[in-house]
C-alpha cells in the first residue's frame, strides 16, 4: 500500500509541474499579447493625433521650408578646395602635425594672421584648415584616395598610409583667398627649422648615395671589361675545353642606373621641403546644400507646428494650472 501511495503522489506531482509550466507559458503569452496591443494602440493614437493636427503641421512645415530657403540665401557661401603635395624624403606626419596646429587658430583670426604673416581681414575669411593622409589600396605607391573621414584602420593590411603625400583641405568665404593662403601655408612649412633640417639631410643622403652608385657601377664595369678581355683572348680554349660561360652584369648595371636616375629626379624636383602636385582649384566647391536646409526647415517646422497645436488645444488648462500655482505661492 505504501508503494502504491508514493507512486500516486509522484504522478500527481508531475501533473502539477506540467500545469505550472502550461500556466507560465499562458501568462507569458498574455503579457506579450497585451504589450503588442498597447503598442498598436499607441501608434494608432499617434497617427490619429498627426491627422487631427495635420493642418498645423503642414502649415508650419511650409513656413519652415520658406525659412530654410531664406537662410540658405542669407548665409555666406563657403568654398572648399584641396591641395596635394609631395614631401620628398621627409615623413609627411611632420607636415600634417604642423598644419593641424594652425587649424586650431581658425576661430582666432588675429592669431592665425600672426602665425601665417597675412592680413587679418583675409584670415577672417578662412573657416577651415586641416591636413590629411593619403591612402594606397593596392600597395603600388600611388595615391588612391584621401582619408578625409579619418577612418584608417592600421590592422587592415590591404591598405596603407602613404608617407610622402600631404593632403590639405581648406574652406574660405572668398575664392580669392586660395592663392595667398597656399603661399602662406607653404611659407609656414618651409620656414620651419626642423623641417628644413630634415630636408637638407635627405638631399645630402641622396647625393651621397648617387656618388656611391657611380662607384659601384664603375667597379662592375671594370670587372665586366676585364672578363671580356680575358675571354676574348682565350676564346678557342673556352670552346675546346667547354668551360662555363662568363657572368654578365647587364641586369645589375641597369638596376643601379635606374636607382641612380630615381635619386637624381628626386634631388632635381624636391629642391624645397614641399612640392605641390595638385593646386587649389579657383572654383571651389560650395559647402552649402539647399536640400539639407529645406529638409531641416521642414522637420523643425512640423515639430513646431505640432507643439503649437497642442499648446493651443490645452491653453485653458495650462492657464488654469499657472493661475493655481501663482495663487499657491
Amino acid at each position: 500500500m505504501d508503494i502504491m501511495e508514493s507512486i500516486d503522489n509522484q504522478n500527481k506531482g508531475g501533473q502539477s509541474d506540467e500545469i505550472d509550466i502550461f500556466e507560465f507559458c499562458s501568462r507569458l503569452y498574455n503579457v506579450f499579447k497585451s504589450f503588442v496591443i498597447q503598442l498598436k494602440d499607441f501608434f494608432v493614437a499617434i497617427l490619429i493625433l498627426l491627422i487631427r493636427k495635420s493642418l498645423w503641421i503642414i502649415s508650419f512645415a511650409v513656413i519652415g521650408i520658406a525659412l530654410g530657403v531664406a537662410l540658405y540665401n542669407y548665409m555666406p557661401v563657403i568654398y572648399s578646395s584641396q591641395l596635394i603635395a609631395d614631401t620628398g624624403g621627409v615623413n609627411n606626419s611632420v607636415f600634417i602635425d604642423q598644419v593641424n596646429r594652425i587649424s586650431r587658430l581658425v576661430k582666432k583670426p588675429e592669431r592665425l594672421a600672426n602665425f601665417l604673416q597675412m592680413d587679418e581681414e583675409q584670415a577672417k575669411k578662412i573657416t577651415f584648415i586641416k591636413a590629411y593622409y593619403g591612402i594606397d589600396i593596392n600597395r603600388d605607391g600611388q595615391l588612391d584616395y584621401v582619408d578625409f573621414d579619418e577612418n584608417y584602420n592600421a590592422k587592415d593590411t590591404s591598405i596603407r598610409r602613404l608617407t610622402t603625400y600631404l593632403c590639405l583641405k581648406v574652406s574660405v568665404k572668398d575664392e580669392s583667398i586660395f592663392v595667398p593662403l597656399k603661399d602662406k601655408i607653404l611659407w609656414y612649412l618651409q620656414s620651419n627649422e626642423y623641417i628644413r633640417h630634415l630636408h637638407e639631410i635627405s638631399i645630402r643622403q641622396k647625393i651621397d648615395f648617387i656618388h656611391e652608385l657611380d662607384r659601384e657601377m664603375s667597379k662592375i664595369d671594370s670587372i665586366q671589361n676585364a672578363q671580356l678581355r680575358q675571354n676574348m683572348g682565350n676564346f678557342k680554349e673556352i670552346v675546346l675545353m667547354n668551360k662555363p660561360e662568363m657572368k654578365l652584369f647587364h641586369s645589375d648595371m641597369l638596376s643601379l642606373y635606374s636607382r641612380k636616375q630615381s635619386f637624381e629626379r628626386d634631388t632635381a624636383i624636391f629642391k624645397q621641403p614641399i612640392s605641390v602636385i595638385q593646386d587649389f582649384t579657383l572654383l571651389g566647391e560650395e559647402d552649402r546644400n539647399l536640400q539639407w536646409y529645406i529638409f531641416k526647415g521642414c522637420v523643425m517646422g512640423a515639430i513646431t507646428g505640432l507643439c503649437f497645436s497642442l499648446l493651443w488645444q490645452y491653453r485653458k488648462r495650462i492657464y488654469q494650472l499657472i493661475r493655481e500655482e501663482a495663487i499657491t505661492y
